[in-house]
C-alpha cells in the first residue's frame, strides 16, 4: 500500500456560512441536501431544478455546458413557514423531502 500524503489541518471554508446543528444530509449524483435545525439546505448541480431554483433543464444541450445554474455552497431553500423537513433524499436529478406531518 502507499500512505498518501498528509493534507494537514482542516480549516473552514471560505464563502460558506456555518449551518445550523445539520441533523440529516443526502448526497445525490451531482447535488446535496442537508437538514438543518433551521431549515433545508440544496447545493450542486441544478440543471432540473433539484437544488430547489428554476432551471432551464437545457444545460446538458449546451456546447460548452452552462454552469450558471448551479448552486456552488449551501443556500436555503424555500419551504412553507409551516412545514418541518425531517429527511431530504438526494437522487440523479431529483430531490425529496420529508416532512414532519408526512407531506
Amino acid at each position: 500500500f502507499t500512505q498518501l500524503p498528509s493534507c494537514g489541518t482542516p480549516t473552514p471554508g471560505t464563502g460558506v456560512a456555518p449551518l445550523s446543528s445539520p441533523v440529516a444530509v443526502s448526497c445525490g449524483f451531482d447535488h446535496t441536501g442537508i437538514v438543518a435545525e433551521d431549515g433545508l439546505y440544496l447545493f450542486g448541480r441544478n440543471n432540473r431544478g433539484q437544488c430547489g431554483r428554476h432551471a432551464s433543464g437545457q444545460r446538458g444541450e449546451k456546447e460548452p455546458p452552462d454552469f450558471s445554474e448551479d448552486v456552488a455552497s449551501p443556500r436555503p431553500c424555500a419551504v412553507p413557514s409551516n412545514v418541518r423537513v425531517k429527511a431530504v433524499a438526494c437522487g440523479g436529478e431529483h430531490t425529496l423531502v420529508f416532512t414532519e406531518d408526512r407531506h
